[in-house]
């Protein structure tokens, strides 16, 4: 725990999460939320937190009002802004013991409050340095802006080391107020022997843009959980990571967005590059809300598949309870083509379970669903497309589509996927490929090296999240990071 003077209602908080921690059970495999995840990753017998950390700030000129201090320090003068704001989402995506360990010890972070219509033009640059062996890190971000404001801020986490197991389990809350701008970019270049989860929650007011970025090239096992709250009418949530493990290392990425006003935009894209026999999860909600009308979500996750020993998983899902709803999302990898359509009403329930598998190449499977709803009625749809090793240019579409006649009737989509091949091709947003024969000709026919021609496709496919910043900075430093990781493959 914080060892300076601290307020009282703080070590009540810190107090509390710890005896939460103590007595909500570890993950399992019945826990949908840890559905491919590495339970193993999650012994932390032997580690102790860190006595004290090591975090250094690049601060730029401040305009008047802005308020940058330690998380610590923020605490002791300016305790009722953090406690209005700190930690009130619940980790709702799987982490919420090891939040609550997070609550319980924090230390270190960084606080940054933007009043009304104030902009801070340059980032605010942030690098935790993850020391000693077996040691345990739990850096706080809590970040305010107030309307019309503007703010962008980079955490760096990196070891002091390359030999020290050290583990890092981060916590960030972004609250965005009406009409402002908050951009949030996350580098993870940890030691091979490290771990790490990290819980993001955003917060959007009405007509924020928030933009929350992660990039993944280090630890032995990362784990992400990222939740956008759209709040306010007219907000709009950018959520882009890009992950490139190598060897044996694991990411495991969880999402949800949130609509829960009219109007709201919500963008995930996620790429992950994959080497050696590196492996990713990807689980991602959209969910929204009973009057959350004309909602805009799309949900992409692109898997780039370098070597065929990697291993991808994608599970992209939908709830959707409201009217004039367009959602993008994800399934890839399929067999088996099925039409059906429904049209449930008064108390009726429809359970819909779907499986395309494509155990040969050159396949092709086209599933429609088509669900009408009355009264109170429900529907479930769960559908699966597992595309087998050697299934290569597999061809699947999976596609299911509700219509809310009424607000009270309820429908619920969780498609899903696995891949396990090369050349795959879906018209949801979840995709797995390789780099094709053709593509690395064309590069070779024009003087390239196939190892450079390989990793400049890589790069290429990579970029794509990164302009998404919008932040001439911040893109700078990510594009060096991800510079170092294809250097070191």
């Amino acid at each position: 725990m914080i060892t300076a003077t601290i307020p009282a209602w703080f070590e009540e908080i810190q107090q509390s999460a710890q005896a939460e921690y103590d007595t909500l059970p570890m993950p399992s495999r019945k826990d949908e939320n840890w559905r491919f995840g590495n339970l193993k990753q999650l012994d932390f017998d032997g580690f102790t937190p860190e006595s004290s950390s090591e975090i250094s700030y690049n601060i730029p000129e401040l305009p008047a009002g802005v308020i940058c201090l330690p998380f610590e320090e923020a605490l002791q003068q300016h305790g009722e802004l953090v406690k209005e704001h700190f930690m009130k989402r619940e980790a709702r995506l799987g982490s919420v013991k090891y939040a609550a360990l997070h609550k319980a010890n924090v230390k270190s972070g960084l606080f940054v409050y933007v009043p009304d219509g104030v902009c801070v033009k340059q980032p605010i640059e942030v690098n935790h340095v993850i020391s000693g062996a077996k040691k345990i890190a739990f850096p706080h971000t809590l970040i305010i802006t107030g309307k019309n404001a503007e703010i962008s801020v980079l955490d760096r986490f990196t070891s002091a080391n390359d030999d020290d197991a050290g583990l890092c389990i981060a916590v960030n809350d972004l609250i965005a107020g009406d009409g402002s701008k908050l951009s949030y970019c996350a580098i993870q270049e940890l030691n091979l022997s490290s771990r790490m989860i990290q819980v993001n929650a955003t917060q959007l007011g009405r007509d924020a843009h928030a933009i929350a970025f992660t990039l993944n090239t280090g630890a032995q096992w990362a784990r992400n959980e990222a939740i956008s709250h759209m709040e306010g009418e007219g907000a709009h949530s950018d959520m882009l990571s890009c992950s490139i493990p190598s060897g044996t290392q694991q990411y495991d990425q969880r999402t949800y967005q949130h609509h829960a006003a009219p109007h709201t935009n919500s963008d995930l894209l996620y790429k992950n590059t994959l080497y050696g026999t590196s492996r990713t999860v990807f689980s991602g909600l959209i969910l929204v809300d009973q009057g959350a009308h004309y909602t805009d979500a799309y949900q992409t996750c692109r898997n780039l598949m370098m070597e065929d020993t990697a291993e991808a998983n994608s599970m992209p899902g939908l709830e959707i309870n409201a009217d004039q709803v367009k959602c993008s999302h994800g399934s890839t990898s399929a067999s088996i083509s099925d039409v059906s359509c429904s049209i449930p009403s008064g108390t009726q329930q429809y359970d819909q379970r779907t499986y395309q598998h494509h155990a040969a190449p050159h396949t092709n499977s086209d599933l429609l669903y088509k669900n009408t709803l009355y009264g109170t009625s429900r529907t479930v749809f769960s559908g699966l497309i597992l595309v087998d090793q050697g299934a290569h240019y597999t061809d699947a579409y999976q596609t299911c589509r509700n219509l809310m006649m009424e607000d009270t009737a309820e429908a619920n989509s969780m498609p899903g996927l696995e891949i396990n091949a090369d050349q795959v091709k879906c018209s949801h947003g979840s995709t797995s490929a390789s780099i094709s024969d053709e593509e690395i000709f064309y590069l070779r026919a024009r003087g390239i090296q196939p190892q450079k021609a390989r990793r400049l496709i890589a790069n290429g496919f990579s970029i794509e999240a990164v302009e998404r910043m919008r932040n001439d900075r911040l893109e700078e430093l990510i594009i060096e990071a991800i510079d170092r990781k294809f250097a070191s493959v």
